[in-house]
């Protein structure tokens, strides 16, 4: 989402193609452990992810335990009076205090609804109210069995050994060996993955097939498509063909052998090579400027005998082969000639110059670029919108401050935080904070828009 979070669709998404039940307790719980992070274009794993997902299954276990186990709040009730607040962003919470005291108080084999019916007493500092502490304990246990760290009513021995003191990554490590998990290659281009699959194998499917179904085994289709994104990646043929038998533990059907040559086979016959200008003229031109020395900076290359690219821009290998004694010109990209503009001759003395009655649309372009420094301040309210909305374009913000300073209607398309759109009619009233206070006509009552949430601006009707 535009202010940090992973919203409900996505996340409805996310469980849908993995298979997942509550997508937000893995989205916290993958943060907290220091294996996701936020980045430019979204979410992403972190450096540490890979050597993680290498690691043993106790030791990973342990790690987004621990995590989970510290968390502040419950990532599976997240809802607040302003609504839900996306995860993995902050929250202020007792959750966790509530989370800790209740399997704490469990420890030993001791019944965790007796302990969550007491939960006051073991966590007397919790804020909540009857049916908030109901709500908290409920998660905790939900939570905790989605993790492993509950079986009934009991904590696991995984549980037991996560609330005790110690080494938990050692203790894990017997109570979750490691395990190789089935693939099978079939004739029909797919592959049956049955348990845990190591690290290898999940990045080798994950790059040569796509994932069809999820649960107890997992079924990968192999395509074109997929085989050749496997290729881009950097796989070879041979490679490709070495790894999945070895996952397999046996040859390779045919057809999936067939699929591998077929695609390697064309792979890469045809390429696409980043340019910024082209050169081209006589042959015997153009071998003169391939081997002169001054114009090696140039990065040409040659595709043609008749033909150059260059990694300079225009401008640029202009400048460049004239100081070298030739005499380019500039085109486009149809390859005719360009011919820069002459300045305008002065009028002799004592001679009007003429007007004209018409310019043309290239002549009014240049005259309001000549003029853009001449536009008239614009004004506090104007300012303040765009530092608040930088979403927005000028012509929206010079709209909505309009109708702020005269008290005018405009219509705005808004995202609330649940991520439900609407568009509506409103009369803005004030800025307050990073909000705008409006009379919202649908309504009929003062509403309080964040300004990240208005996603456009027009007038009325």
């Amino acid at each position: 989402m535009k202010k940090g979070g992973v919203g409900a669709r996505e996340r409805t998404r996310l469980g849908s193609r993995l298979g997942l039940a509550d997508p937000a307790l893995w989205i916290d719980v993958a943060h907290a452990a220091g294996l996701m992070t936020r980045t430019s274009a979204g979410y992403a794993p972190t450096a540490a992810y890979d050597g993680w997902r290498d690691d043993e299954p106790g030791d990973r276990w342990a790690r987004v335990a621990v995590a989970w186990f510290d968390l502040d709040l419950a990532p599976t009730r997240r809802e607040t009076e302003d609504g839900e607040v996306a995860p993995p962003l902050p929250l202020e919470s007792t959750a966790g205090m509530v989370r800790r005291a209740l399997l704490r108080a469990a420890a030993g084999g001791r019944s965790l609804k007796v302990a969550g019916e007491c939960i006051d007493w073991f966590c007397p500092m919790h804020h909540y109210n009857e049916a908030g502490r109901a709500r908290v304990v409920a998660a905790t246990l939900h939570e905790a069995q989605l993790l492993g760290v509950v079986v009934g009513d009991r904590l696991s021995a995984l549980g037991e050994a996560l609330v005790s003191t110690g080494d938990l990554a050692a203790r894990c490590r017997d109570l979750l060996p490691s395990t190789r998990g089935l693939v099978v290659l079939q004739s029909d281009l797919t592959a049956v993955v049955s348990g845990q699959p190591d690290a290898a194998t999940a990045r080798l499917l994950a790059a040569a097939g796509v994932p069809e179904t999820h649960g107890a085994a997992t079924t990968w289709r192999f395509t074109a498509e997929s085989v050749r994104g496997a290729l881009d990646a950097g796989w070879t043929a041979d490679e490709l063909r070495v790894e999945l038998a070895d996952a397999s533990d046996r040859p390779l059907p045919q057809p999936l052998d067939y699929l591998i040559t077929d695609v390697a086979r064309r792979h890469g016959s045809v390429r696409v090579r980043a340019v910024r200008s082209c050169v081209t003229g006589s042959a015997a031109e153009i071998a003169e400027i391939l081997n002169t020395r001054t114009l090696r900076s140039l990065g040409l290359r040659q595709l043609a005998p008749t033909v150059l690219a260059s990694a300079a821009d225009v401008d640029e290998a202009l400048s460049r082969l004239r100081k070298a004694g030739f005499a380019p010109v500039a085109g486009d990209a149809d390859g005719v000639v360009v011919v820069p503009e002459r300045a305008a001759a002065a009028a002799p003395e004592g001679r009007a110059v003429p007007e004209r009655g018409r310019a043309t649309a290239a002549e009014l372009a240049a005259r309001l670029i000549a003029a853009g420094d001449a536009r008239a301040p614009v004004s506090e309210t104007h300012a303040e919108l765009a530092r608040l909305a930088p979403h927005l374009d000028g012509a929206e913000v010079a709209v909505l401050a309009h109708a702020l300073e005269r008290g005018l209607d405009v219509r705005i398309a808004y995202r609330n935080r649940q991520g439900n759109g609407s568009v509506r009619d409103i009369r803005p009233e004030q800025l307050y904070g990073r909000s705008l206070i409006a009379w919202c006509h649908l309504r009929s009552a003062e509403r309080e828009f964040a300004m990240s949430g208005i996603e456009s601006v027009g007038p009325v009707g």
